[in-house]
């Protein structure tokens, strides 16, 4: 349920989706033959917390992108208070329709982000905008395990995602021309101790500052709804963080 409500919640936590700063330098790492100085597009950037993460890793420029303009006018803000102009340019952006040209990236970074258009399309239209060797960074839903309740199962699909395993998701990439290069798995405190604990703090908050607004309300119940089925069912469904390159 994305309306001004989703947002306003979403506005007031530092990062838009689970990861960590660890968890971001792991996966950035891990791309070993990058070019001293690279060209990364962050892709569903929200406020930024990865992008600030890469800009301190990295002697390149990042072009951070969300179509929510709200998001990047609060990166907006860090990156003059760091004096980031010279490395991070924000763009609103659709992830669905990149308007770039052929092979300007070293890597294309998509920290939660994904799953809005799916690996697949992502993995196939994206993939003209990398260099020759370039890197698809990004973490996606996954199921961790066999046969997960049937529960969760109903819970994921009324949400409208069909989780693949990671073995889905690394068949896909060699049939997209990619090699695996690694992947992980993201920590139980990237969900809750990163993501999910800021959003509860809000979550206390806006539901008294509408309360008796039904469309509000209903908002705040489907988050708190997201975050019961973590806390129940986390052992069955993560983020994986992959790391692919252009063959």
């Amino acid at each position: 349920m994305i309306n001004q409500y989703f947002f306003e919640v979403f506005e007031a936590v530092p990062r838009q989706g689970p990861g960590s700063k660890t968890e971001t330098v792991k996966a950035f790492n891990l791309a070993d033959e990058l070019p001293n100085n690279p060209v990364i597009l962050d892709v569903g950037c929200g406020k930024g917390k990865q992008t600030l993460d890469l800009a301190a890793i990295s002697d390149g420029h990042i072009t951070a992108m969300d179509m929510h303009q709200p998001f990047l006018l609060e990166l907006q803000k860090v990156i003059r208070k760091k004096n980031l102009q010279h490395r991070i340019s924000t763009l609103v952006g659709d992830m669905a329709s990149l308007p770039f040209v052929e092979n300007q990236f070293d890597m294309i970074w998509a920290e939660g982000s994904i799953y809005i258009i799916g690996y697949h399309r992502a993995m196939s239209e994206w993939k003209k905008y990398l260099q020759t060797k370039g890197y698809l960074v990004f973490t996606d839903c996954v199921w961790m395990q066999e046969n997960p309740p049937l529960e969760l199962v109903k819970y994921w699909n009324n949400e409208g995602l069909k989780l693949p395993t990671i073995n889905q998701i690394k068949e896909k990439a060699v049939e997209s021309g990619y090699e695996v290069i690694t992947h992980f798995t993201l920590s139980h405190a990237s969900w809750r101790k990163e993501f999910y604990d800021h959003i509860d703090k809000v979550l206390e908050v806006v539901k008294q500052k509408y309360k008796g607004n039904v469309e509000a309300q209903d908002t705040f119940f489907a988050i708190d709804k997201e975050i019961e089925v973590f806390d129940k069912y986390h052992e069955y469904f993560g983020y994986e963080f992959f790391v692919l390159k252009c063959m």
